[in-house]
């Protein structure tokens, strides 16, 4: 699951920053983190795992709580159709894994941890932040899966302090 969150928070919504901005340093990415051979993508590929990161984030989001947005999701299905996996079978075990190289490979890594994670049970322990200028993603590691901020001390202390000044100003 390391590698959906860590691929999600390439965006830092309140730095406003994207570590993945370009196509170069998606392959950059992809090639260190994901260790798969990749190729700088054209403009569409790129668009289409920058849409793919964005519906991984909404899919967090509904874990924390928040409603899907209609076709929010739409990404997951387009890269289900685009990714390459291979089945083989050794003796008497049969392994599933993205075709080796590329960006579709990388679609294909993420869908199948999202998948095994779902398999697991893992699945709704991570999440999205509720911050709306937040929404960076973690592994809510509580006993009872109630972990709404990926940090207390930062997007927690925030939302409790905006709720008490609201209460204390008479709305």
């Amino acid at each position: 699951m390391a590698l959906v969150r860590d691929f999600v928070n390439t965006r830092d919504i309140d730095e406003d920053t994207d570590a993945i901005a370009e196509p170069a340093a998606l392959a950059a990415w992809v090639e260190e983190r994901a260790t798969i051979p990749t190729e700088v993508p054209g403009a569409e590929e790129h668009r289409h795992v920058l849409a793919l990161r964005e519906a991984i984030r909404a899919l967090l989001l509904a874990n924390n709580g928040h409603d899907a947005v209609p076709g929010a999701l739409l990404p997951l299905e387009a890269a289900a159709e685009r990714a390459r996996i291979a089945i083989e079978v050794d003796g008497d075990r049969v392994e599933v894994h993205p075709e080796p190289q590329g960006v579709a490979a990388f679609e294909a890594r993420l869908l199948l941890a999202v998948a095994d994670a779902q398999r697991r049970g893992t699945w709704q322990r991570i999440k999205a932040c509720a911050a709306g200028d937040c929404q960076w993603a973690f592994y809510d590691g509580s006993r009872n899966r109630s972990r709404t901020w990926c940090s207390m001390e930062v997007c927690g202390n925030r939302a409790k302090t905006r709720s008490y000044r609201h209460r204390h100003s008479g709305g």
